[in-house]
């Protein structure tokens, strides 16, 4: 569609919504899609504390975690518990504020890249706990998933890809 098509267009439009009320144009209905209807804010929430419970029980059993691979309850994996839920529910607020106010991308970006930090640093914790003539088939084990991984997440942009082109 060429820029005089588009703007004859538009101005259809412009002329069909005095009469039609309710008619939107296409900007303004890009605009709208990140208004939430009941079922969208049910996802929202599901989404928020299923991850921030995950975390939370993931945070607990890393501070429960004992060498030898022991778990030794004390108020300690509570507090991590906690930390980790409080820390997950605050960043997906903020992934969702972030849709709608382009000035927190930054802060977004920051958090989104601490997150993974943490994750990262909570799988490879419970390594300082192995034995030193494991490391080869633990290190083999994790290339292998890191591998499996990633081929995961480039399939999963792929389909990012071809959904956004239609």
């Amino acid at each position: 569609m060429t820029m005089r098509e588009n703007g004859a267009y538009q101005c259809k439009l412009l002329i069909m919504r005095r009469f039609v009320p309710g008619l939107k144009l296409v900007q303004e209905l890009r605009e709208d899609r990140y208004m939430t209807t009941s079922n969208e804010r049910n996802l929202r929430e599901i989404m928020i504390w299923g991850s921030a419970i995950g975390a939370g029980f993931g945070a607990a059993s890393l501070a429960a975690l004992q060498p030898h691979l022991d778990f030794a309850f004390s108020y300690r994996p509570v507090l991590a518990f906690i930390v980790a839920m409080a820390l997950v529910y605050f960043y997906w607020n903020l992934i969702f504020r972030s849709l709608d106010e382009p000035a927190l991308r930054v802060r977004r970006n920051v958090a989104t890249g601490l997150i993974c930090l943490l994750g990262i640093a909570g799988l490879l914790y419970p390594i300082r706990f192995i034995a030193p003539h494991n490391y080869g088939e633990v290190m083999t084990g994790l290339i292998t998933a890191f591998v499996a991984l990633s081929g995961v997440a480039a399939l999963l942009l792929l389909c990012r890809r071809f959904f956004n082109e239609g």
